[in-house]
């Protein structure tokens, strides 16, 4: 009988918990350390790019040393260098701002919106 009364508060406590939680949620375009965002939801490019810059050319970059493996977490074999470079982070910083999150008022957890695209 005692195992069931603590099942029944256990998700009591649990719901109770996640409905106190949701009402602490905000949901904002970036995450800022402190102050407001400078750039606006939908903005078209940062301040630093140059948006009418020519695109094409080629880029060598050197690097000592040999790989067989393009997966840089495998357990055998040696990666290449550089290989984190071929995979986009979840949250890439702007060099000065912006990124849509949802965040608990005093910023115990940090949801990332994921948009398709």
């Amino acid at each position: 009988m005692t195992l069931i009364k603590h099942a029944v508060v256990a998700v009591g406590v649990g719901l109770f918990s996640s409905v106190v939680m949701a009402a602490n949620v905000v949901e904002t375009t970036s995450l800022t350390g402190f102050g407001s965002a400078k750039y606006p939801e939908n903005f078209k490019h940062f301040d630093y790019v140059n948006p009418d810059a020519p695109k094409y050319g080629k880029v060598t970059f050197g690097q000592m040393g040999t790989f067989d493996n393009f997966n840089r977490y495998a357990s055998r074999g040696q990666p290449a260098a550089a290989t984190g470079e071929l995979y986009d982070p979840l949250m890439l910083p702007s060099g000065d701002e912006s990124m849509p999150t949802t965040h608990s008022s005093p910023r115990k957890s940090v949801i990332p919106m994921i948009t398709p695209g």
